[in-house]
């Protein structure tokens, strides 16, 4: 029994190593066009209990969401299911109004406790607590952050994801949901 203990505990040492290196391959090749053997979109995303939910957002700037160094959020040309996917999820608290919605970080499809929000007029990733400050509109054109009316607005490649005055309708980048 004990043996059959270790041997787990050393397999499951060898899983989570591997899926580190995975994660140093893509952050060594996100500056090139190596990674593109790396297709946005895991089976868990595409396949799982959150198809359909799960993916990211794409502006017309040709950037996408992503998780950057530090956990900021951050637009990129090269999705990657480690960095770029969320499931997009209603909330169905009694206080929800207007279809908000948590963009839930789901690193290869597998969501988290940390949500996209609005923090002192930065867009950061944090730990899910309900505030409004972590619920987003979607008005037809761009998210809208329902505590602070500020929309999400992409700078370049690597740059951050900003909260740039709103309201969304009419006024600011659109952006489309990708299923991957």
């Amino acid at each position: 029994m004990r043996l059959t203990k270790k041997a787990y505990a050393i397999t499951a040492a060898v899983v989570i190593s591997a899926g580190l290196g995975f994660g140093i391959s893509g952050v060594a090749d996100a500056s090139s066009n190596t990674s593109a053997a790396f297709a946005f979109g895991s089976g868990n995303c595409a396949n799982g209990i959150w198809s359909n939910y799960c993916g990211t957002q794409e502006s017309n700037t040709g950037l996408y969401i992503a998780i950057g160094l530090g956990n900021r959020i951050v637009g990129t040309t090269d999705p990657q299911p480690w960095n770029a996917e969320w499931v997009w999820s209603a909330d169905a608290s009694a206080s929800a109004a207007n279809n908000d919605k948590y963009a839930i970080f789901a690193p290869g499809g597998i969501t988290s406790n940390n949500v996209m929000a609005e923090v002192n007029h930065h867009i950061v990733l944090v730990n899910a607590s309900g505030n409004a400050d972590q619920k987003w509109v979607y008005d037809g054109t761009g998210w809208e952050n329902v505590a602070t009316g500020d929309v999400l607005e992409s700078t370049v490649n690597g740059g951050p994801i900003l909260a740039a005055k709103g309201p969304s309708s009419g006024n600011s980048e659109t952006w489309n949901f990708v299923v991957p």
